[in-house]
């Protein structure tokens, strides 16, 4: 009878020892593209949700940064293949290409995937300019948050 329960317990211990693939759960944000990204994260606890993220809108956060980073020196108006920054319509049109701004998949945006890994933005005659990592992301949690105007 002993024996019986010898190998139940040890049956028991084994599968309650038994792990996911041998990963330990480490809970976090799992998308780079909202603050409070955790990039050892391998289970999505939901805390990179929309509501941790203050609203941006265009008005007032990203029109100044196309300003201040001189893109509306090239994208004012309908020059450079139709792209008016200048205006939150403009903007959210896009191009003589086609939208600039994916909302199903804002890391892939156009807006977003100009810049260059070193966070430089380069005009069509080589002249390049520096971005800052936080107006980055300003834009990429704009596009995240629907692309707001005001």
């Amino acid at each position: 009878m002993k024996l019986k329960y010898s190998i139940l317990l040890i049956i028991v211990l084994l599968i309650s020892s038994c792990d996911d693939e041998g990963i330990n759960p480490v809970y976090g944000c799992m998308n780079p593209d909202y603050e409070g990204y955790d990039p050892s994260a391998n289970i999505d606890d939901g805390s990179c949700s929309d509501t941790n993220l203050d609203l941006t809108y265009y008005d007032s956060d990203i029109y100044p940064l196309f300003l201040i980073n001189g893109c509306l020196g090239c994208h004012t108006g309908f020059d450079n293949g139709g792209l008016d920054l200048s205006t939150y319509n403009g903007t959210i049109n896009g191009s003589n290409n086609g939208s600039i701004i994916d909302l199903n998949n804002p890391s892939e945006s156009l807006l977003f995937t100009t810049f260059y890994e070193n966070g430089l933005m380069c005009d069509n005659i080589g002249i390049c300019y520096s971005w800052d990592q936080l107006d980055i992301n300003t834009i990429i949690a704009w596009i995240n948050l629907g692309a707001l105007e005001n």
